[in-house]
């Protein structure tokens, strides 16, 4: 160490003044074939003077550590970066602890809820400006009384709800009862008593504790050997840094657990052996990092042959808005996955090589990235991890789903979906029994929309492209590509209805001729208890490269035949197929096959439908339709003007009839369409 006080820099300083800021940890004549006693010395050593930085050379080439290393306020470490720190000793417990503390708890003395600011407490606190408080509710954040709205999921299997929680930093302290915040509240219902929740383990009120956050903890560098036992835990900190390689063994272990800290950075890389295996043991015990009711934390990590490398969860109050980078290759489970009872994900995941799927994904107002090349599946969103949240993928050669959606957790709570967005690119490795999407319908459906809106979407190579269960209502499919299916109903929607389809655009010239080729098949409901009182819309369908056949009707026309299948109760009265002029081809065909009770179905013909062209309009109804306002109509109440030989047979609606009826637009002039009927 140079002690040349003479040595002075520009600012004043001397050499004298940077060596005792940076100190190596060969000052404490460190052993490194057991390092601990002087790694810890030295971190305790640095911290009572303020904090600094610990540099830790190469020397041996490894450095050894038997016992738990406690990390302190204000001191980094930083290792040379070709050093080996060998803590495969120790294979319980964790090899370092950095903790801060928490305080009692202070009741409420007045609600909060969302964007508030101004905190009001029954007792006195000695809170300062600056400080940080834990504000924790009185509600439990995965129980019904939360709400629809707010809910956040369900919980593991076995576990208690966590309750709704943030942490908050005081503005101003104007009295001892009270105090102002920076950030405005998030959750709504923090309330001083428990009269309006119906959970028997609800708490007695909602409450404010201070908490002693630990500070400047920053590991930097060095690349770790654990076999067994875990490394890194970080329980209520700020700003933790830890920038670390693992070379892992066979045993089981974190490699970095977040609990209750904010604003955490992460950046690990993680490997198993290529022939370890998880031997049918827990995938928990093999998690590289758990984020752990943490806050606004940040990882970027790499894990090779492991286990679902990212696991956010929770112990008692949520995760709140984590930024997860994440590559995942070789997984023997699935690539990462999320619990519930956490909020806001911000997920960029690659996968490669995983056995299961590339994601699963159980939290509320997501917003996720997902690329993925040879797994099993994509992305598997379970019970409310699939509510409110948007999803961008781009997933190659997966084998079963590309997309799962099931409303199913534990309990299977969860009402109708919300508002899921799903852009992006599918392709399967095989056609055999891949679909593309698959959504699960509900035990007892609703007739609420269901809030899914699939747009930019290109599905390729799959058994079947879409596909819903019952009760998934409300649909919106807008620039769907799909090309190569297996399946000659490449969109399958149960048993629902409201949606709203536009813009496909297939190629299935390939599919042989049967009796099931529908490009898209929709049917209703059929118990009258779950009637809904809107119908389809379904419009601007490009058919230029599309050959379906219906060897029923149609064997010998080139077009598009939809196989309507929906008519078969009084559901379904409303629906409307709006026939746009995108790529319109002149064998345009639509098969109405109307079973039974139902009517009011709508073939509008669109403004923009160019002169000359000419549809064949299949309508077919075995039995006297109770409700036989089924025809052809102007869009927006435009007047169709109908000549030739059928016209009366047309504006007369159609009653126990089997017939083709081909129809030519020969001018539409303000609105008003004139068709030929041959």
């Amino acid at each position: 160490m140079i002690n040349d006080t003479d040595v002075m820099t520009w600012s004043g300083r001397t050499q004298e003044d940077k060596n005792k800021e940076r100190i190596s940890l060969l000052d404490y004549n460190a052993n490194y074939n057991n390092g601990s006693e002087a790694l810890n010395n030295a971190l305790s050593d640095l911290s009572n003077k303020g904090g600094g930085i610990l540099y830790i050379p190469y020397h041996t080439g490894t450095l050894t550590l038997n016992n738990t290393i406690i990390l302190r306020n204000n001191v980094t470490v930083i290792c040379d970066k070709n050093l080996k720190i060998d803590c495969r000793t120790l294979t319980s417990g964790y090899s370092f602890i950095a903790s801060g503390s928490i305080e009692i708890e202070i009741p409420l003395a007045r609600s909060l809820t969302s964007g508030d600011t101004s905190v009001l407490v029954s007792t006195k606190h000695n809170f300062k400006v600056g400080d940080y408080v834990l504000l924790k509710s009185q509600r439990e954040c995965a129980h019904q009384d939360a709400g629809d709205t707010w809910r956040l999921g369900e919980t593991t299997a076995g576990a208690k709800s966590p309750f709704f929680g943030e942490p908050l930093q005081i503005h101003t302290v104007p009295s001892d009862q009270t105090f102002t915040i920076y950030n405005s509240i998030i959750f709504p219902d923090y309330l001083p008593d428990n009269t309006k929740e119906t959970s028997p383990t609800a708490r007695p009120s909602s409450t404010v504790q201070k908490i002693n956050l630990l500070k400047g903890v920053k590991w930097l560098g060095g690349i770790f050997l654990k076999e067994k036992g875990s490394l890194f835990k970080l329980e209520y900190c700020i700003s933790p840094e830890i920038e670390i390689e693992v070379i892992r063994g066979y045993g089981s272990g974190t490699e970095i657990n977040i609990q209750k800290s904010l604003y955490s950075i992460i950046n690990a890389k993680v490997s198993r052996p290529n022939d370890w295996s998880l031997n049918g043991n827990s995938h928990s015990s093999f998690n590289s990092i758990k984020d752990t009711s943490s806050w606004y934390s940040k990882i970027y990590l790499e894990e090779i042959n492991g286990s679902q490398c990212l696991d956010q969860t929770y112990i008692d109050l949520p995760c709140l808005y984590p930024e997860y980078n994440v590559k995942s290759i070789n997984s023997h489970e699935d690539g990462m996955t999320t619990h519930g009872c956490s909020y806001g994900a911000l997920i960029n995941l690659v996968a490669i090589n995983c056995n299961y799927y590339a994601l699963r994904n159980r939290t509320r107002f997501s917003r996720i990235k997902v690329q993925a090349i040879n797994c099993n599946g994509g992305v598997y969103m379970s019970t409310w991890g699939a509510h409110d949240c948007e999803l961008d993928v781009d997933i190659h050669n997966f084998i079963s789903y590309g997309i799962f959606i099931k409303n199913m957790g534990v309990n299977a709570t969860s009402g109708p979906f919300k508002n899921i967005r799903i852009p992006g690119y599918l392709r399967a490795a095989s056609n055999v029994k891949s679909y593309g999407i698959s959504i699960v319908g509900y035990d007892d459906p609703t007739t609420l929309d269901s809030g899914v809106n699939l747009n930019n979407l290109k599905i390729n190579n799959c058994y079947r492209a879409i596909s819903t269960g019952a009760g998934i209502n409300g649909i919106i499919l807008n620039n769907i590509n799909i090309d190569d299916v297996g399946l000659v109903q490449p969109i399958y929607l149960r048993q629902s209805s409201g949606h709203k389809i536009s813009n496909i655009f297939a190629d299935l010239s390939n599919q042989p001729i049967n009796d099931s080729n529908e490009l898209v098949l929709m049917s209703t409901f059929t118990g009258s208890s779950n009637v809904a009182d809107y119908g389809s819309t379904v419009s601007h369908i490009d058919y230029s490269s599309c050959r379906i056949i219906n060897g029923r009707v149609l064997p010998d026309i080139q077009g598009i035949i939809f196989n309507k299948r929906i008519m078969k109760a009084v559901n379904g009265i409303n629906d409307v197929f709006n026939i746009g002029s995108k790529n319109l081809s002149l064998n345009y065909c639509i098969e109405i096959n109307s079973n039974e009770i139902a009517g009011n179905c709508r073939i509008v013909l669109s403004n923009s439908i160019p002169l000359g062209c000419s549809f064949n309009i299949y309508i077919m109804a075995n039995t006297i339709l109770i409700n036989p306002n089924i025809g052809v109509y102007g869009l927006d109440g435009a007047t169709i003007y109908f000549t030739g030989s059928k016209s009366k047979f047309i504006e007369a609606r159609f009653i126990n009839v089997s017939e083709m009826i081909k129809i030519e637009v020969i001018k539409v002039d303000n609105n008003k369409f004139v068709v030929v009927v041959p």
